[in-house]
């Protein structure tokens, strides 16, 4: 009975339409602003009421930019011979569901074609034709003339094919599997280059926390190194502070050992020098004793120095000089210190 219904659906919607309004295809025409006729070898477009000849898409493209989006709407009008393969059916006209029941079968059965990969188009029913025949055509055909469409801005309401037993016509529901097929081929880019923005955008993302981490831990390490730096040089200039001062005391420690204590030298060398003589200059080094004054006899010191232990090797130097007042002279002696 759902067939049934279908079929009575079918045959008001031909048969009344076709009395009433003269049928789906002109109904559509009227809609129509341009009438888009198709081949295998190129495309053509026309508007529907002006006097002119068709014109290539190509052209239409360029020079359409100007025309409203709501006066693109067209008819396509196929080639049944050369872009789909048409068949007939019966020598009586058939309801619409069971001749498109009996298209898919005939396919199966007696063509290398698969149902699934075309679009059935069924005759427009009139009284004149009573035979069933339907056109098969491809779904990559018609789906790339609907895109070659679409990108010079024109919308297909219907297609027909005109065949050698008449008109063939694509029901709604072959639009609607067009749309519905560049709808989800354009979601499927759209979410392929969303997927690939996404993926890129967490790499860029990963990349860019392990670069900011990275940077972040180069910084306090350099850091630290500074600090360390700062720390290593404050305790290399304290340690070097410390051994010029234990230097220091090394060289006097070994200076005291070396030479004589100067209390001991001024009182050897007072021992030793007679009380006619006395001193106005000393000058003491680490292995030398140099003095100088005035004294009755200078070479008679050089005795007295030479019987100490603490002198060695005393000797004048320099002129030996006369005061005019006191008669004293004037010495200079030099003598290495001992032990």
């Amino acid at each position: 009975m759902h067939v049934v219904f279908i079929d009575w659906i079918n045959w008001l919607r031909f048969e009344l339409g076709s009395f009433l309004f003269g049928g789906p295809v002109d109904l559509a025409r009227r809609k129509a602003n341009l009438i888009v006729t198709a081949s295998q070898d190129e495309v053509f477009v026309k508007p529907k009421n002006k006097r002119s000849n068709p014109i290539t898409l190509a052209k239409f493209a360029e020079g359409g930019a100007s025309i409203p989006w709501f006066k693109k709407r067209a008819v396509l009008e196929l080639s049944a011979t050369s872009m789909g393969l048409e068949r007939g059916l019966a020598t009586f006209n058939m309801p619409v569901r069971q001749a498109a029941e009996m298209a898919v079968l005939d396919l199966s059965s007696s063509t290398p074609i698969a149902p699934e990969s075309v679009h059935i188009l069924l005759p427009v029913t009139n009284r004149d034709n009573r035979q069933s025949s339907y056109l098969a055509i491809k779904k990559q055909r018609i789906r790339v003339l609907v895109d070659r469409l679409s990108e010079a801005g024109i919308k297909p309401i219907a297609i027909t094919a005109n065949g050698r037993q008449g008109c063939y016509w694509a029901d709604k529901s072959v639009l609607a599997e067009v749309e519905a097929s560049r709808f989800l081929d354009s979601l499927r880019g759209r979410v392929a280059r969303f997927g690939c923005i996404l993926v890129a955008g967490l790499f860029l993302g990963t990349a860019g926390h392990a670069y900011w981490r990275y940077d972040a831990a180069t910084r306090e390490v350099n850091a630290q190194i500074e600090d360390a730096r700062l720390v290593i040089a404050k305790i290399s200039k304290r340690n070097l502070a410390h051994s010029e001062r234990i230097q220091k005391l090394d060289t006097v420690r070994r200076e005291k050992r070396n030479r004589a204590p100067l209390v001991a030298v001024w009182e050897e060398l007072s021992r030793v020098i007679p009380d006619s003589a006395w001193v106005t200059d000393v000058t003491v080094t680490r292995d030398s004793l140099t003095f100088s004054g005035f004294a009755r006899s200078a070479s008679g010191l050089i005795a007295g120095l030479d019987a100490s232990k603490m002198f060695e090797e005393p000797a004048l130097y320099g002129r030996v000089l006369r005061d005019p007042k006191s008669g004293a002279e004037r010495y200079s002696i030099r003598t290495r210190l001992g032990e």
